[in-house]
Order: structure tokens, then sequence, then C-alpha cells
């Protein structure tokens, strides 16, 4: 892709100039959902802070029906959630609880887990979509690629870009955004598609301090990695 024509360089910038505008949108986003999340509707809270901060009112709403649903989902899923020492939330799925309760019973008292309503799940974590993609060029300088190929909204639902010399790691939330994306990059010649999962995400990270602290959590990923193939967990401590 040597020499960009200029129009293409100008669609880049104007990408980019509107990729660094919408920082201050997604962290408007993350604040409504968290506020819909601890308060279960949509509260006064958060329709002031979105008419302050020229938050469409529409997507609020899309926020909170979004919530509504994977809320309901939530209850059809084996799942526990935990409070674990020095403010730790910790989060293990499976498929089968009738044979891993017991694992989960001896984790919980060797680690001072303290169960929390599940109901409460959402209030600590929340479910995203997380997509590797990889260039099949190496003259492709895939970030910048795909900046001129993607839609500019696109680029703006994006909320965090992974970058490494052959692949860029992408996590959104919307199912739209995915679907566009898709379109876009159908049978490229640059780059494709290689993996699509959705994750859980923490919504406030735990920062580790203390040497207690740190020594408790070195523990406790000791036992998790030894049972990552029973259960999935999720926490939310801080990752430097």
């Amino acid at each position: 892709m040597a020499g960009h024509s200029h129009s293409a360089n100008v669609k880049w910038r104007k990408d980019r100039q509107a990729q660094v505008r919408s920082q201050g949108h997604q962290r408007v986003r993350k604040e409504i959902e968290l506020l819909i999340r601890k308060e279960g509707e949509i509260s006064e809270k958060a329709l002031i802070l979105a008419r302050e901060q020229s938050f469409p009112k529409e997507k609020v709403y899309k926020i909170w029906e979004k919530w509504k649903q994977k809320k309901n989902k939530i209850d059809d899923n084996f799942g526990k959630l935990y409070q674990a020492p020095f403010e730790i939330i910790l989060y293990c799925e499976g498929k089968d609880e009738e044979k891993k309760i017991e694992t989960i019973n001896s984790l919980s008292k060797e680690l001072r887990w303290k169960e929390i309503d599940k109901n409460n799940l959402l209030y600590y974590f929340r479910k995203v979509n997380l997509w590797e993609l990889e260039r099949r060029s190496k003259t492709v300088k895939l970030e910048e690629y795909l900046l001129i190929t993607l839609p500019s909204e696109i680029i703006n639902d994006i909320e965090q870009i992974g970058i490494s010399s052959e692949q860029v790691k992408i996590i959104f939330t919307e199912k739209e955004t995915g679907e566009t994306i898709e379109n876009c990059l159908f049978g490229d010649t640059y780059c494709f598609i290689k993996s699509k999962k959705k994750i859980w995400q923490p919504l406030i990270f735990q920062e580790i301090v203390s040497q207690e602290a740190k020594e408790y959590v070195q523990k406790l990923k000791q036992k998790l990695q030894q049972n990552q193939d029973s259960f999935n967990f999720i926490t939310n401590i801080y990752k430097n």
C-alpha cells in the first residue's frame, strides 16, 4: 500500500481526530452504564450526566435495554460472585455446578471469599467483544489501514485497541459494530479476522498496593491457574 492518495491521508487524519474525540464519549458512556447497573434503572443522575455531556438520550435508553437483556441471560448460567480480601471482586462460571461446587467451596474457604448475590454481577463486570485482527501482508501498517478502511463511527465505537507488529486486538460492546467490521473486512486483501470471543471485563479495577495484598494476590492467581480448566475466572485486579 505504498503511496496513499491525498484523499486517503485526509480521511486517516479525520478518523484519528474522531478517535481522540471519542475518548470523552466513551468515558461518559461507561459512567452512565455504571449508574444504571448500580441503581437498576435509568435514574435522574444518569439523565443529568447525559444532558451535561451532550450524550444522546436515546443511547441512555439503549444502554438500559441491553443491561436488562444481559441480566436475564445471566440468570440461565452457572456462576458465583465473590468478594475476596483487599476489595477484590471475583466471578467464576462453569457449565456443571453439581460436580464443581465442592471445589468452589474449598477455594472460597481457603482464600476467604464471601459470596455476593449473583444479581449484582453487572455492577462489577460487563461482557465485551474481543476480536483479533491479523494482517495478510507485511507491507501494511494494520492500525493505519483499519483507520482508513473502517467508517469513523465504527472507529469511535471501538473502546480499546491493542497493537503488535502482526496483530491488532479490539474491544467493543455493540453487536452492530461487529457486523459492520465484518462486512468491511470480508474478503479483504490486507487483513482478516483471526478470532472472535466474548469476555468479562471489570467496570472498576482494584489496585493492589500493600505487601500483604500482593502476597495474597500471588496465592490467588496460583489457585485460579490450577483450576482454570474447570472454571472461567475473572477478577477486578488492576494489571500493570
